[in-house]
């Protein structure tokens, strides 16, 4: 899931590191029988933090 958001980077020329949506949150139906758009998604939101480094 990568970098929590925040404006503490540490880096001189990043301003803010950012999720651009939720993690878990469904993009909407699609292959993998995602629920619809914004609705919490379970299955990735497990996929997505066992995959978290």
């Amino acid at each position: 899931m990568g970098t929590a958001p925040t404006t503490r980077t540490g880096r001189e020329r990043v301003d803010a590191f950012l999720w651009v949506k939720r993690p878990g949150e469904s993009d909407g139906e699609c292959h993998r029988g995602e629920p619809a758009p914004g609705t919490w998604f379970h299955d990735y939101a497990l996929e997505l933090a066992r995959n978290a480094k």
